[in-house]
C-alpha cells in the first residue's frame, strides 16, 4: 500500500558545518508489511461473502425462523421501510421528504440495503401522473 507519510530530516549546510535545521517534510511511501497478498478477485469474492453472511437476517431467515435484525426505531432506515411497506407504496418525493436525502442518495439506498443487503423484493412502477412509486412485494 503506498501512503503519505511525514518525516523529519536534520540538514547540514555543507560538510562539517556545525549549523543545522530541520526539516519537515513529506515523502509518498510503499510499505510491505501493509502491502496485501492476494488478487483483486479473491478480496472481492470475501467481501461478497462476508456481506451474504451479514444480510442472514432477510428473507432466508423469515422462512427458516431464524431471528430476523430489527431496525431501530426512529431511524431513517426505519421510516424508508415503514413508506415502502404501505399499501400503496411510496413515490421518491415521500422519501425524500422522510429522510432529508437526495434523490441519487435514496435510489443508492433502496438498491443497496433494501434489495442486496435486507434480500427485500422492490417493486417500482410508474403511476398515470409520471411518478415513480416504490415498495416492497
Amino acid at each position: 500500500m503506498i501512503s503519505l507519510r511525514y518525516g523529519v530530516r536534520e540538514v547540514r549546510q555543507g560538510p562539517g558545518s556545525a549549523e543545522a535545521r530541520v526539516e519537515s517534510t513529506r515523502y509518498w511511501s510503499a510499505h510491505s508489511d501493509t502491502v496485501s497478498s492476494g488478487s483483486g478477485r479473491a478480496k472481492k469474492e470475501a467481501r461478497k461473502a462476508k456481506a451474504s453472511e451479514a444480510a442472514a437476517g432477510g428473507p432466508k431467515a423469515l422462512a427458516e425462523g431464524l431471528p430476523v435484525r430489527s431496525t431501530q426505531t426512529g431511524s431513517k432506515k426505519a421510516a424508508i421501510l415503514e413508506l415502502l411497506r404501505q399499501p400503496n407504496g411510496a413515490t421518491l418525493k415521500d422519501l425524500m421528504a422522510a429522510t432529508g436525502w437526495q434523490t441519487h442518495s435514496v435510489r443508492g439506498f433502496l438498491s443497496a440495503v433494501v434489495g442486496k443487503k435486507l434480500g427485500l423484493k422492490l417493486e417500482s412502477r410508474k403511476r398515470e401522473d409520471g411518478q415513480r412509486v416504490y415498495s416492497i412485494a
